[in-house]
């Protein structure tokens, strides 16, 4: 039942002028350069992790061109697992011992007389700087590994499109494009994960805040949420769709 309603809008989107000519001008090009640029992306992240080429050349004295936030080190996504919370004070108390992290709110309100009055936050930003070699690939190599996902996966669908276009929507070749981009999807997911959980870089790391609390307990946050998992199960169950969508149309062409 599945299988014959998708057959029957795949014959209708083909014959949408709109869809067309957004496939055209858009869809594709677009998947094909965000592939591109990100394949350049992975290049320059593994350069500049194993043989510290710069992902930035300075154009001027403020000026960059390239991944301008690797100036100040390599970025690294953080957590804390127990929620930390911040009370806005004027000015900030010293360390009261609730857990709480001051904030310094003089430095003006904002629009229409909204004050903030509290607040919490879990992740940030750690720039780190290493001479490591080791160390530096093992930082960057989930930007790597998601930036080159992103470039397969874009490219395949690309393609994809651009059979469809041509009227070849169920064939072998689409049916594999799809199950390589769900299997490598999901494959990056759980790699990424046992990956968070084993490489700890920020074990003995402390931070302090002005008011003089202590932060520890931060780990990697490489923002492989639930949602890959659902993603590749998505092109997971498409590539089986198409499967049986190819079975059908044969069927139907041996029957003409």
């Amino acid at each position: 039942m599945f299988i014959n309603k998708f057959l029957y809008f795949s014959d209708k989107l083909k014959n949408m002028k709109i869809i067309k000519w957004w496939v055209d001008r858009f869809a594709i090009g677009g998947l094909m350069l965000g592939s591109l640029f990100s394949t350049l992306t992975g290049i320059l992240l593994l350069l500049y992790a194993v043989f510290f080429i710069d992902p930035y050349i300075k154009t001027g004295k403020n000026n960059t061109f390239g991944i301008s936030e690797f100036q100040n080190g390599i970025p690294v996504q953080v957590k804390m697992p127990s929620y930390k919370t911040w009370t806005a004070a004027i000015p900030y108390p010293d360390s009261s011992g609730t857990g709480r992290i001051f904030l310094n709110t003089a430095a003006g309100p904002l629009r229409n007389g909204a004050t903030v009055t509290t607040g919490q936050f879990d992740t940030g930003t750690l720039y780190v700087t290493t001479t490591d070699r080791m160390q530096r690939f093992l930082l960057l190599l989930p930007a790597i590994l998601k930036v080159l996902t992103f470039s397969f996966v874009a490219w395949q669908i690309a393609v994809l499109l651009s059979t469809v276009r041509a009227g070849e929507s169920f064939s072998t070749e689409n049916n594999k494009r799809l199950l390589r981009s769900g299997w490598l999807i999901l494959g990056i997911y759980l790699f990424l994960t046992v990956y968070e959980i084993f490489y700890q870089p920020f074990g003995a790391y402390t931070m302090h805040t002005f008011s003089g609390e202590r932060v520890t307990d931060i780990y990697p946050d490489q923002q492989v949420s639930f949602s890959w998992l659902v993603a590749g199960c998505i092109f997971i169950i498409l590539s089986l769709a198409f499967r049986k969508g190819e079975t059908l149309q044969q069927e139907q062409d041996l029957t003409v």
